[in-house]
């Protein structure tokens, strides 16, 4: 072996293959040197610092350009990354702010409609946020309202002024519409109750009324012990009371319904010494029969027993009743029967009443009329003049 052939056994980068290798070593180095660099810048990019801080530079990009449904799930997404990030929890409910008065502004007139979307969208960020600035804009918004149809202290009390004749017997006007009402106006209540709890409010009284007419009784009751242990209101005890009056006393359910009542006259002119009264409700909460009992100044008693009926739309159609005298009265009255129907139309009712009515002496007379009511601009149904077609026959 020469010794050049021994020179490059000692060392193989001396020749062509050395170097190559030489080159590949080289190179696998670089390539670990880039990607160590690579690596690490990923690692500095990816650092939460740094994402949230893009995160924030595109979410207030969004919120400047009105952008804010966009926005809101930027800030979502940098709560995501740091949720103790100040500027990300302040940025969402600034989001919620601005889109929210962006809803005012988007009409030249403001209305309930506007107001109640903008009080949802501050009620989404409040929830998310916590913060009081949106608790504030929501009570100072639920204020703005009172002042808007149909969110009027009027018409709250014009409904519920509707909602008492729901079980008097006297009910003239389509369940749903009512009850359409209702469950805004108590969605209303519910909702300034919330942000206004110690405020001793009259429509807060109203919601018992408003959840009866709903079918929502146990609602009912919770209303009603809320403004009994609240605002120490005692007609609003959930249990049977009696209430006394100058002439007798009614005695009243857990509902608030009159159940009862007894009353009792010394007037010689009065038609009655004494009258009691029972009531029984149906299933649909409406007055479903009255058992009347007199004692008459001029002698003698009356039995009277009244039936109420209603229509599909649940208003009243027919009212029977049937009152039996006993012995001698001023009247010499036997026996009366009387049959109320109503027939109703868009701006009332035409009520429609037969009588029949048995003497002492055996004479029975009939007679039957027709008398129009109309409603008024609080939803109340007045008479409109006397009543007409009258016919009597013996």
């Amino acid at each position: 072996m020469s010794r050049e052939d021994k020179a490059k056994m000692q060392d193989p980068a001396g020749g062509p293959s050395g170097r190559k290798y030489k080159r590949i070593i080289a190179g696998i180095i670089a390539a670990a040197v880039v990607l160590i660099a690579s690596t690490a810048g990923i690692a500095v990019y990816n650092m939460p610092e740094n994402r949230l801080n893009r995160q924030l530079e595109t979410a207030n990009k969004l919120l400047e350009d009105g952008e804010y449904e966009e926005a809101m799930l930027a800030f979502e997404e940098a709560i995501a990354i740091d949720p103790k990030s100040e500027d990300a929890v302040t940025g969402l409910a600034d989001t919620y702010l601005a889109y929210a008065q962006s809803v005012v502004n988007s009409h030249d007139t403001v209305d309930a409609a506007d107001l109640e979307r903008t009080i949802d969208i501050l009620e989404a960020g409040y929830e998310k946020t916590g913060r009081e600035e949106l608790h504030q804009k929501i009570q100072e918004t639920l204020r703005q309202m009172e002042i808007y149809s149909p969110y009027t202290l009027q018409e709250m009390q014009n409904v519920m002024n509707q909602c008492a004749t729901y079980t008097s017997g006297y009910y003239y006007i389509p369940d749903e519409p009512l009850r359409e009402i209702c469950r805004k106006y108590a969605a209303y209540l519910e909702r300034c109750r919330t942000y206004f709890p110690d405020e001793n409010w009259p429509p807060y009284s109203y919601l018992p009324d408003y959840y009866y007419v709903l079918g929502e009784y146990e609602l009912c009751l919770e209303e009603r012990k809320w403004l009994y242990e609240k605002h120490g209101y005692e007609h609003y005890k959930s249990e049977e009371r009696q209430s006394n009056s100058e002439n007798g006393y009614h005695v009243y359910d857990e509902y608030g319904r009159i159940i009862y009542s007894q009353s009792r006259y010394d007037e010689a002119d009065a038609a009655a010494s004494c009258v009691e009264v029972k009531y029984q409700y149906g299933e649909d909460g409406k007055l479903a029969q009255m058992e009347v009992y007199q004692e008459l100044n001029g002698g003698g008693t009356s039995n009277s027993i009244r039936e109420y009926e209603y229509d599909e739309n649940g208003r009243l159609c027919k009212v029977i009743w049937d009152d039996v005298y006993t012995g001698d009265n001023t009247l010499d009255l036997a026996h009366v029967i009387i049959i109320d129907t109503y027939a109703y139309t868009e701006d009332g009712f035409t009520e429609h009443s037969s009588w029949v009515t048995e003497y002492t002496d055996g004479k029975i007379e009939k007679s039957e009329y027709d008398l129009d009511h109309f409603i008024d601009e609080t939803g109340a149904f007045t008479e409109g003049g006397e009543p007409y077609n009258v016919v009597v026959y013996q």
